[in-house]
């Protein structure tokens, strides 16, 4: 599970609750990570990766592993996915699709423009991280899975544009659940009973797959 502190403690409660077992690993630049910055979701993906890793190695027989995460861990878990393609579902919110997209969108409702006259800082940002923001692309990977999977999208989401959880929905063939009312980040906020209800399914028809 990828997301902020606060939502990803109350939803693992709640899934103990159901009898899902929950790990929430601090991702960078967040909660008590010791990496001060965040990794545009590249070194968000290998964390989970790490995590999936030390999770089977807790156990005997590997369990059945959903990923979920929010927001860029939404994204990272998809970048996961294909970097560890046998984990056996992902569930994303708020995700963005490819990222030097989102991060252009963000800037220009932050300032109109400033995805142009800043892109020095962004490729100075880049270098110093040896990333290149247009290689970072969920979707892509996305279009490779072929096991469950869910999208969900606040219908308020004014950060993440609804095109891009549509076209993750679509390129992994999957379902889009659209949380009326929701901003960014508010699914589970205001509709926790549906959104344990359907990981709780997701969760439940996974353990029936051969």
């Amino acid at each position: 599970m990828v997301g902020t502190a606060v939502i990803g403690l109350t939803l693992c409660e709640n899934l103990d609750k159901r009898g899902f077992e929950c790990v929430a690993p601090s991702m960078p630049g967040q909660d008590a990570s010791p990496d001060a910055t965040v990794g545009f979701g590249m070194e968000e993906a290998q964390m989970v990766v790490d995590t999936v890793k030390w999770v089977r190695q807790q156990y005997k027989a590997s369990p059945k592993i959903v990923l979920y995460g929010l927001s860029m861990g939404g994204a990272a878990v998809w970048l996961a996915s294909e970097m560890d393609p046998s984990v056996d579902a992902v569930v994303s919110e708020g995700a963005y699709a490819k990222f030097d997209e989102a991060m252009n969108n963000w800037l220009n409702k932050q300032l109109p423009g400033s995805s142009v006259y800043l892109k020095p800082m962004i490729w100075i940002a880049s270098a110093e991280a040896n990333i290149n923001p247009s290689n970072i692309i969920p979707e892509a990977a996305a279009a490779k899975w072929r096991k469950p999977a869910l999208i969900v999208q606040g219908g308020r989401d004014k950060l993440i544009p609804m095109d891009h959880a549509e076209r993750l929905a679509k390129a992994a063939n999957c379902p889009l659940w659209i949380v009326p009312g929701a901003a960014h980040a508010e699914c589970y906020s205001v509709a926790g009973g549906e959104f344990l209800d359907r990981l709780t399914a997701l969760a439940n028809m996974l353990t029936k797959v051969k």
